[in-house]
């Protein structure tokens, strides 16, 4: 190696840090890079962003990178071997639904786009807000979110399982599919539901039949289910049967008795799989009946009064709706089940009444 090489240094950018894709921007146009290529390497950084650099000019560029929020460092030119960087897709699942606005502002800083757009992101199931990003983009993320009341799903699309869901094909499209498929033939009216497909397996199909705009394959680390109670045994041993809905759901034991009664029952929201079969076996064993019910893309409205138009209309506002023309009492359209339950938790907390409406 040369001496000239030997007194050359590289900047190696670590993480986006607290910078936002603005100063990404700036960064690249001071440097000679095209924007929009090194805002994409930067979410799959650790990156090499410069090099050949006299030692003093790489320091200085560091420094002015660390003062915006970037991690960065400076090395020998003959150290700077860029290492594959695993990728992942991201999605959001949010705890508390009254943090929906300020996740959304934080998660628009982030990705550089607006809060109605974040929010969009953020409820169009399943809730992917990144894809293609390293490990050290997503812990970045993590950070800023950290305390807000969501949770970061990671998943690895080359080593995801996907659940495909077909419908509205036409009669030839749905009859190949179903043989590509091995599956009998059967009316083309019917949704077609295959789970569990490995990645190569998933994007063959997708490749092949994706254009037609009425299959979905989904990640299945980025998909969320509600717990259904379906009845209580009257042979089980009822203390032991509080105590495992106490254990399991955090269900007060003293309303038991009328769980006991009642019919179907919501137990838990935002389920995933590997989260909840073990725990339906469990209810089962002691005469509990319990089903997971896909809760991803289900739709439905909200039954809203008793707030005035002005603080509804606000609410609507602040989750990147539009306002609904109607008096003191009005049911919007159908949303996303999980944009619909932090829109019934907004109005709640505003001193309104919401109710679900499912169908």
């Amino acid at each position: 190696m040369s001496e000239l090489a030997e007194n050359r240094f590289a900047i190696i950018l670590d993480s986006i840090g607290t910078a936002t894709p603005a100063q990404v921007g700036s960064v690249a146009k001071g440097l000679g890079l095209a924007v929009e290529e090194t805002v994409k390497a930067v979410y799959r950084a650790p990156i090499i962003l410069a090099s050949r650099l006299e030692v003093a000019v790489a320091e200085q560029i560091r420094q002015l990178l660390v003062s915006l929020g970037f991690e960065s460092r400076v090395v020998a030119e003959s150290a700077a071997t860029p290492q594959p960087v695993k990728l992942y897709d991201v999605a959001l699942q949010l705890i508390e639904p009254a943090a929906a606005a300020e996740v959304a502002r934080e998660v628009a800083r982030f990705c550089g786009t607006d809060a109605g757009e974040a929010m969009r992101l953020m409820f169009s199931p399943p809730g992917l807000v990144l894809g293609g990003v390293s490990k050290a983009t997503t812990d970045a993320l993590s950070l800023r979110l950290e305390g807000m009341g969501v949770e970061l799903l990671l998943s690895r699309p080359a080593d995801a399982r996907f659940d495909l869901f077909a419908t509205g094909l036409s009669a030839t499209i749905a009859d190949r599919l179903r043989g590509e498929l091995s599956m009998a033939k059967g009316d083309p009216d019917q949704p077609i539901f295959v789970p569990d497909l490995d990645y190569a397996r998933a994007n063959r199909l997708w490749r092949t039949y994706g254009r037609s705009g009425n299959l979905l394959l989904v990640d299945r680390n980025f998909q969320q289910f509600d717990i259904i109670l379906e009845g209580i045994a009257a042979s089980g041993v009822p203390s032991d049967q509080a105590d495992i809905l106490a254990e399991t759901f955090g269900i007060p034991q003293e309303i038991f008795p009328q769980l006991v009664e009642s019919g179907e029952v919501i137990l838990a929201y935002g389920q995933r799989y590997g989260e909840f079969e073990s725990a339906i076996e469990r209810l089962a064993a002691l005469g509990i009946w319990a089903r997971a019910d896909l809760a991803t893309f289900t739709q439905c409205a909200v039954s809203i009064e008793g707030i005035s138009a002005a603080e509804r209309d606000s609410i609507f506002h602040a989750f990147g709706l539009d306002a609904l023309a109607g008096g003191a009492t009005l049911t919007t359209p159908r949303l996303p089940v999980m944009l619909a339950r932090a829109i019934q938790h907004a109005i709640t907390a505003a001193g309104g009444l919401a109710a679900i409406v499912e169908n």
